[in-house]
């Protein structure tokens, strides 16, 4: 099974299904599929990056049918996968206001180059999947989240990781 499967396969397309119904903007099946390739890739990608953190640069990657049976296990706690999504949705519409695009100084954009009609294509399906490996990372190892997020990138990381603890504290009560 390949990580494209994954997506199609019918426990992860009744989690996607479930979040629909509970309003949840998740791209259409057609804008996300002029994407697959990019956003499959950044799954790869996210499951490697979790991996070097986990186990160092040496260690032997998984293959791509042992990441989505990980994946798959990741599905097996349905209730805390929906409860989680939906508290990062919820996170993620009340940070969005927060998010300054940062330019060098002198070259910041005129107010008439800035975008007027800008179109919220929701999230792509594979945002669900990097949810639940975020999701993975919190509970078995949140030592480890700083860095995990250092790896894909993340502008300032450290409060990010902290921000996610507390979300997930906060939504599991623990």
């Amino acid at each position: 099974m390949t990580i494209k499967d994954f997506l199609y396969c019918d426990v992860f397309q009744s989690l996607i299904s479930e979040l629909r119904n509970r309003n949840m903007n998740i791209m259409d099946k057609a804008e996300s599929q002029r994407h697959e390739t990019i956003l499959i890739d950044n799954i790869r990608n996210e499951i490697k990056q979790r991996h070097f953190v986990l186990y160092g640069f040496n260690c032997v990657l998984p293959s791509e049918e042992e990441s989505v049976k990980w994946l798959l296990t990741l599905l097996e706690n349905d209730a805390e996968n929906l409860k989680y999504v939906c508290a990062r949705d919820k996170f993620n519409k009340a940070t969005e206001d927060e998010i300054v695009e940062e330019y060098p100084l002198g070259e910041e954009l005129d107010e008439e180059d800035k975008p007027t009609n800008i179109k919220n294509l929701g999230y792509p399906e594979t945002s669900i999947a990097d949810f639940l490996i975020e999701l993975d990372m919190i509970k078995n190892h949140s030592k480890q989240l700083t860095d995990y997020y250092k790896r894909l990138r993340i502008p300032q990381a450290a409060k990010f990781a902290a921000d996610m603890k507390r979300l997930y504290k906060n939504t599991f009560n623990q």
